[in-house]
């Protein structure tokens, strides 16, 4: 698992702040840990709320990270609850917005998974990966335009974003330019050849 949205220090210092209760020092680690298994992570995060010591943005960010445990082992539904619970806890939490936006799209829920993009960035301007994701929402629609735009974006916050160029590439060749999707397609390469396998 790749990205977490806990502030680990924050926790921990929360940890020893009073007796634990349903909780170990290794399941709190486990919950925002990127090299946790998908099991250990749902243990731990389980194990934070179950103690009733969180609330807040904490308390969102941990069902966030339970959450993306659920969405790695596809159980769509599962992970659309706890983000849903995230987002009520902290309306400002961008990176659960950008999750479950993420699993609309998986799920051809294209209509919410737009709505959550732009909220996700309406909270964080600068996520390029929101822009990135967000035009490939509007590319599946057939909405070259807008997809063009949010490609252009996520390019301009990150210049080496390899995703983000091929995704533009191929959205450029469907749009009939040429030159500048083969142009794009070849960046992207350099950038990432994995994107091509």
């Amino acid at each position: 698992m790749t990205h977490r949205t806990l502030l680990c220090a924050t926790l921990v210092a929360l940890s020893f702040a009073a007796p634990l209760r349903a909780q170990t020092q290794q399941q709190i680690d486990w919950c925002s840990s990127p090299t946790a298994t998908d099991a250990q992570t749902i243990e731990g995060c389980l194990a934070m709320i179950q103690s009733g010591r969180y609330s807040g943005k904490s308390l969102s960010s941990v069902y966030d990270d339970l959450g993306f445990a659920y969405e790695d082992l596809k159980d769509y539904e599962k992970a659309l609850q706890y983000y849903g619970t995230a987002i009520s806890l902290n309306p400002q939490n961008g990176q659960a917005l950008y999750n479950r936006g993420n699993v609309y799209f998986t799920k051809g829920q294209y209509d919410q998974a737009l709505s959550d993009y732009t909220q996700s960035i309406a909270v964080r301007p600068n996520y390029a990966q929101a822009f990135n994701n967000r035009g490939n929402t509007y590319r599946h629609q057939g909405d070259f335009t807008k997809a063009l735009a949010d490609f252009n974006q996520a390019i301009v916050l990150n210049p080496n974003y390899g995703l983000a160029l091929k995704n533009r590439g191929e959205t450029k060749l469907a749009n009939g330019d040429t030159a500048g999707g083969n142009a794009d397609l070849a960046r992207a390469r350099q950038l990432d050849p994995s994107l091509f396998k």
